[in-house]
């Protein structure tokens, strides 16, 4: 088993970085419209256009700063607010995949992590996680 991370989806950067595109687009839009004096431009709009441009941002850092990266005896989670978490496959309890496949690690009785199925790597996570001997258990 090689080392590898699972990385959020590049389909949700993508996301996020049209989010920034609205963002700016609508600040322009709605600049040039009070610079050619053209419509009634209000204090709203520039938040809306800000609330995409900042929010498109957050998200962005967000989801490049999440990974989880897996050698051969432990597990390591870098959450996006909360510290980094570093388990042995040992540790983990229980292993679920729910209606929508994603799946839940769960140690000392708690969930860890939810893993969402469009995540990098999450098949051969699967199979490494199904090679330590854990079993995963299918919510219907």
């Amino acid at each position: 088993m090689n080392n590898y991370e699972l990385r959020i989806s590049t389909f949700l950067k993508n996301a996020c970085k049209l989010w920034i595109l609205a963002g700016m687009l609508l600040l322009l839009f709605f600049g040039s419209s009070i610079f050619f004096k053209q419509g009634n431009v209000t204090i709203g709009h520039f938040c809306i256009a800000t609330f995409f441009l900042v929010g498109g941002f957050l998200m962005l850092i967000g989801a490049n700063r999440w990974k989880i990266y897996v050698t051969e005896e432990e597990i390591t989670i870098q959450f996006i607010l909360k510290k980094r978490k570093t388990l042995t496959f040992s540790q983990i309890e229980k292993v679920e995949i729910d209606t929508h496949k994603n799946l839940r690690l769960f140690s000392s009785g708690k969930k860890i992590i939810t893993i969402d199925c469009y995540t990098t790597n999450y098949s051969l996570f699967i199979k490494d996680l199904k090679s330590k001997g854990l079993q995963i258990e299918y919510k219907v």
